[in-house]
């Protein structure tokens, strides 16, 4: 189980090194995030993110993921 944020959290399987490149970039990004807006990431953010970086990689990235945490509207995975 890989951390994203504080309320944001992914599972992988599949190429360890992808699963921990793609999760420690999008953490990464997600804390960037939530310094310029002052506020707690949305898993809906993190998603969209996720999803731009998987498919600039064209299939490279050897990992299926699931996105899930709980942000201002519910629990979402």
């Amino acid at each position: 189980i890989h951390y994203i944020s504080d309320n944001i959290r992914c599972c992988g399987a599949g190429t360890a090194a992808d699963t921990e490149f793609i999760t420690a970039l999008i953490s990464s990004n997600m804390e960037l995030h939530e310094l310029s807006t002052g506020r707690k990431p949305r898993v809906v953010s993190a998603m969209t993110m996720l999803k731009q970086r998987l498919y600039a990689y064209q299939g490279q990235i050897g990992a299926a993921l699931v996105l899930g945490g709980v942000d201002v509207t519910g629990p979402q995975l």
